[in-house]
């Protein structure tokens, strides 16, 4: 069984029963704790083929922006781009076309007011009646201009915001996706108020939380009739690291929930939904639907800044349009992404560091992950 290696310590963990959390999982969960690594990711990089084209190096499509918040979309996108992928459309408001035009003129853009023909536009502004939910998240609700699944990946949530045009739009592509699909932000916001069941979501999502998004998502799931619990189990140890991982289960405080228990839960609740679950926050944590637990080993506390998480999705987005697998592509980019943050703020120090400098910084990274040299900073 793999570790998860902190400093000087050595973890090794594996739930014999099935951990409580409230969700419906299969008994008993084998949670295996891993780390990513710059050698682990060399070892799973796609080389670019010679003979390529921007046609064979992946399309990807990015649900991004809203009225306000058209940096959201800028940033995912230049990150996206950023990330080797060959096309990248930007499904975003008309209003923030001039902006996305200027600002990344690689990107196509289309706008989300204009998904639907004429005579559909007012019905994308306005509730369906309740008897039309599973015709309209199946995509049968007239005939739309945008084909979700014509995508290699989807990235969905940035600067979305929680309109009733944006649940429109979250609710169809939920519908029409058939590719490798990451849910962040607001599109995570919406499902945890229900606008669209998390039954009824496709399998396989990549949802990116933070821990508050997270914890709307549970609450979505108590909506629908499943209790949440205290997440209970028995785990082995090894006796190195027993006061590391009491640290993690007391999480400091009794009145707090420890970071473990999040991990447990966030396992929980991939293997439900078939899914991966990347919890965001100090060492985030990929939760696999396969039971692997992958804490990510780069990053600092600079990056805890606006827009931080939009560069983390165009990069996922990315990756997966290129062909990455999902588990590869999420591992991957969360460590290029904490990779290119911690080359930043080498620069720009912790305190001043933006998302635009983990773009900036984002090449160099990927540099480094393609060239065989070894690291000479953080790894």
């Amino acid at each position: 069984m793999r570790g998860l290696r902190f400093p000087r310590t050595k973890i090794y963990i594996m739930a014999i029963q099935q951990f409580k959390t409230g969700l419906a999982c299969p008994t008993p969960i084998e949670m295996r704790v891993t780390e990513v690594s710059l050698q682990r990711c060399r070892a799973n990089v796609r080389q670019r083929p010679e003979e390529a084209h921007k046609g064979t190096m992946g399309h990807a499509l990015l649900v991004a922006g809203s009225a306000g918040m058209a940096g959201a979309a800028v940033l995912a996108s230049r990150a996206c781009m950023r990330s080797g992928v060959g096309k990248c459309t930007v499904c975003t408001p008309r209003s923030n076309n001039d902006i996305l035009q200027i600002s990344v003129p690689e990107v196509i853009v289309a706008a989300y007011d204009d998904i639907a023909n004429p005579a559909e536009r007012s019905a994308l502004m306005t509730p369906y009646p309740e008897k039309n939910r599973r015709a309209q998240l199946q995509g049968k609700v007239g005939e739309w201009k945008l084909d979700f699944g014509a995508y290699d990946a989807v990235g969905i949530g940035p600067g979305l915001s929680q309109s009733q045009s944006s649940e429109q739009v979250l609710r169809m592509a939920m519908g029409n996706v058939s590719g490798p699909t990451v849910v962040d932000a607001d599109a995570i916001n919406l499902i945890g108020n229900g606008v669209v069941p998390i039954g009824e979501l496709p399998e396989g999502l990549i949802f990116t939380p933070h821990k508050k998004e997270f914890e709307r998502l549970l609450g979505a799931f108590r909506e629908e009739g499943t209790p949440c619990g205290e997440p209970q189990g028995t785990v082995a140890v090894d006796a190195v690291a027993a006061d590391t991982v009491a640290g993690m289960q007391n999480g400091g405080s009794h009145n707090v929930a420890s970071p473990m228990d999040d991990v447990m839960r966030a396992m929980a609740f991939a293997i439900e939904v078939k899914g991966y679950v990347l919890l965001k926050g100090h060492r985030s944590a990929l939760c696999c639907h396969d039971g692997e637990v992958i804490y990510n080993t780069t990053g600092n506390a600079g990056m805890a800044t606006a827009g931080s998480g939009d560069v983390l999705t165009g990069i996922i987005t990315g990756l997966l349009a290129r062909g990455y697998e999902p588990k590869t592509a999420v591992m991957m980019g969360m460590y290029l992404h904490g990779l290119a943050g911690d080359m930043a703020a080498e620069e720009v120090g912790q305190e001043s560091l933006i998302a635009s400098d983990i773009i900036r910084w984002l090449p160099q990274a990927i540099r480094k992950l393609y060239s065989g040299d070894d690291m000479t900073s953080k790894q």
